[in-house]
């Protein structure tokens, strides 16, 4: 079997239930509840969610708020 590095910095949010394999979740990223990251980077200040895990959402500090990518979490916003 061969293992593959998991590497979570500081401040990042990994929730229940997610699976995580050669991954690296950067400092204050977040994963969702039972997201699958496997084989990518998760960027400062993004969340990441579903099986395989896609960017649903990135802090925009201009403006203080989330910002939704795409519509499939964004309850309905078209970005």
């Amino acid at each position: 079997m061969v293992y593959k590095q998991v590497v979570v910095d500081d401040y990042a949010w990994v929730t229940s239930g997610s699976i995580l394999y050669n991954c690296h979740i950067e400092h204050h990223g977040i994963v969702a509840i039972g997201t699958v990251v496997k084989n990518m980077t998760v960027k400062p200040y993004t969340i990441v969610a579903g099986n395989p895990a896609v960017v649903v959402a990135e802090w925009d500090n201009e403006n203080k708020k989330w910002k939704p990518i795409g519509r499939r979490y964004a309850r309905g916003i078209d970005t």
